[in-house]
């Protein structure tokens, strides 16, 4: 079985594939069977779980914000202060820092 957004080798560290159950009919010499789980998922869970598809499709870069900047760029035209730029990432330094226990 395959659940998105979990690394199932992790998993298999931590219980190997079958479980104990698995390994006492092997021990006592029965012959495995199918077995079955059954997961009821609430509509809160399908919710997030549709989120997360929606996210993971989604780019991180917000193209109609950063076409003027390109625009500008390629025209020659972006004119940015480095006393500005320095303010900006000083600024973010300190917000980091006071975010960070």
């Amino acid at each position: 079985m395959k659940v998105k957004g979990v690394d199932s080798a992790k998993i298999s560290r931590i219980a190997p594939r079958g479980g104990p159950r698995s390994r006492a009919r092997i021990a006592y010499g029965s012959a495995p069977h199918s077995e079955s789980d059954n997961v009821a998922v609430s509509p809160e869970g399908r919710l997030i779980g549709m989120a997360g598809e929606i996210a993971a499709e989604t780019s991180d870069i917000r193209q109609e914000r950063i076409q003027p900047i390109i625009d500008a760029l390629a025209a020659g035209r972006y004119d940015i202060s480095s006393l500005d730029v320095a303010d900006k990432i000083l600024r973010q330094m300190l917000r980091d820092r006071k975010r960070t226990p």
